[in-house]
């Protein structure tokens, strides 16, 4: 007979299991890069404690992913250098952003409209941002990333704060089933460690 423990730890595993799966459904297989995106931020939103603990989030989509390699350049020096692209997957990547803004939107910096991120989504009080090269900025999103602080109209008072060992969570995706991936929390750059293994077959 099972006793309160058992049976509180069993309806935990189902619920975990049935959240899993629910969230899951909402995947889709195929698509250009911003359905990948999509695909990522449902996965993060659901299963990364970053999540929870931040409110804005910096996403990088990496089409063609490289190992980086240590080329020596003389006696004392060495440099990172592309190595072999894997074949087969893309890397997103998904960080919270730990400055005050990113962006300006005066010019005085050489950054312009055209330089900000032009998609986001805006769930549960957080923002996601990136940079679509397809997809102009428009005001709306200006608002938006103003709303969050990720842009200013000038430069007073600055503040940046550097964590160099915030962590992040990379996402190594099939291109050809956006379905079908593996993620890693770190706080290395992406390229900087070797990928998973995903079977993509």
């Amino acid at each position: 007979m099972l006793n309160f423990k058992s049976l509180y730890f069993i309806i935990l595993i189902s619920n975990l299991i049935l959240s899993c799966s629910s969230f899951r459904n909402n995947l889709i297989a195929s698509g250009n890069e911003n359905q990948a995106i999509k695909n990522a931020i449902i996965d993060f939103s659901h299963t990364s404690k970053l999540y929870k603990k931040h409110k804005v989030f910096e996403v990088e989509y990496i089409d063609t992913l490289y190992r980086k390699v240590l080329e020596k350049i003389d006696e004392r020096n060495s440099r990172w250098v592309n190595g072999e692209p894997y074949q087969g997957i893309i890397a997103i990547n998904i960080s919270a952003m730990t400055n005050e803004f990113t962006y300006l939107l005066s010019d005085s910096l050489g950054f312009k409209k055209d330089n900000l991120p032009s998609r986001h989504i805006e769930q549960d009080g957080k923002l996601f941002f990136w940079k679509d090269n397809q997809f102009k900025v428009n005001e709306k999103t200006v608002e938006v990333l103003k709303k969050y602080n990720v842009v200013r109209e000038n430069y007073l008072n600055p503040i940046f704060v550097v964590h160099e060992s915030q962590k992040a969570v990379d996402y190594y995706i099939c291109r050809s089933d956006f379905t079908k991936y593996e993620k890693v929390t770190t706080s290395k750059a992406v390229g900087y460690y070797d990928a998973p293994e995903i079977d993509c077959e």
